[in-house]
């Protein structure tokens, strides 16, 4: 547990600008500790049950019937049908993702960057809706789009534009925000569950990337 309180410090020390970039490093890296220590737990006792029973057999892992279906049918595929079932899923997943729920979300200017870059001058007016994003996010039981709308600036002098600091990202111009690779990596790494089954198992469907 000391070593998430550890990043919190380290983070909260950082200047705002750092903070804004590795925060959702931070999020990601305290979502894989958490699950691992709960990983190591179990392995701990697993071993203990083990060592109980020196000699008993391991247990047999059942492959998943539907994922080795698969397989077998991909393997009889040409190129060009391989290629045409890619397009097709990847077609399916821009549709899932167009129908998850819609939340939208203002990022303002922070007040002390309220100032023209040019003059100097402070009388600034919204500059149309501001810059808009999409992000696909997890939220604890469901997945949804996040629409980011970036607060957009304009001196009246003319001369400098001013934006709002995009939303936390693990990496620029990513689709999927730092809740939702904390979730992916979690259950991938730590619960071992495929990505197929992520899919199957997630209540609110997500589009997850390809594996």
């Amino acid at each position: 547990m000391s070593s998430l309180v550890d990043l919190d410090r380290v983070l909260a020390d950082l200047a705002p600008s750092v903070r804004a970039i590795i925060a959702p490093i931070v999020l990601v890296l305290k979502a894989l500790i958490e699950g691992l220590q709960q990983e190591l737990a179990r392995k701990d006792a697993r071993i203990e049950q083990l060592l109980r029973t020196i000699y008993g057999r391991k247990s047999e892992q059942v492959p998943d019937p539907k994922r080795e279906a698969r397989k077998r049918v991909t393997s009889k595929r040409t190129p060009e049908e391989r290629e045409a079932a890619r397009q097709e899923a990847r077609e399916k997943t821009r549709k899932q993702r167009a129908e998850l729920p819609f939340v939208e979300k203002k990022i303002s200017v922070p007040d002390e960057d309220r100032v023209c870059e040019a003059c100097g001058g402070t009388d600034l007016h919204a500059l149309g809706e501001g810059e808009v994003s999409e992000q696909i996010e997890f939220i604890p039981a469901r997945t949804v789009r996040i629409r980011w709308v970036r607060e957009k600036l304009a001196c009246a002098c003319g001369k400098c534009i001013l934006l709002a600091p995009p939303p936390p990202q693990v990496r620029e111009g990513g689709l999927y925000g730092p809740n939702f690779h904390a979730q992916v990596v979690v259950a991938k790494t730590c619960d071992a569950m495929p990505l197929h089954r992520a899919r199957s198992t997630n209540p609110g469907g997500p589009p997850l990337p390809a594996e």
